[in-house]
């Protein structure tokens, strides 16, 4: 598990304290990843709303989309869109064959991953203060024996 250690050390003239706490980093041991299809900047604006909450709560965090039924010329374009507030080097989209089907996309971006955990969102999920993935995240790492965590939509 990819963590970093905070310590801790305080002194005064009559105490002296020392604490060290380990803390999981999770852009490191997380990805994203999203199946998504569609041609009009209506539909890719909620795909950008989906992103922009992972980056707000989890900056870094790597992003891999999927899309079918999208021309591969318009990859730059669609990507330029997506990442129009700022540079996020963190955000890889991958235009797949028309009518790729769910299951190849996913087994695409699940390829991609090199994370030890990665959260499966769809495309018009949007994140917010109270979604806790961090939370989900500490069970998959305190219990061994669990393998996959599902959410309520």
């Amino acid at each position: 598990v990819s963590t970093d250690r905070l310590t801790i050390e305080l002194r005064s003239t009559n105490v002296e304290l020392n604490a060290s706490i380990d803390i999981a980093i999770f852009p490191r041991l997380v990805s994203f990843i999203s199946k998504t299809m569609g041609q009009k900047d209506s539909h890719w604006t909620r795909v950008k709303q989906l992103i922009e909450s992972v980056e707000r709560f989890y900056p870094q965090t790597p992003i891999f989309i999927a899309a079918d039924s999208t021309p591969i010329a318009e990859r730059e374009r669609i990507l330029s869109h997506l990442t129009s507030n700022g540079n996020l080097t963190n955000v890889f989209l991958f235009i797949l064959p028309e009518d790729s089907g769910v299951s190849y996309s996913r087994n695409v971006l699940v390829r991609q991953v090199r994370s030890e955990f990665l959260f499966h969102l769809d495309d018009d999920f949007v994140l917010e203060a109270d979604s806790h993935l961090d939370l989900l995240l500490q069970m998959l790492i305190e219990t061994p024996s669990i393998d996959l965590i599902a959410g309520k939509i």
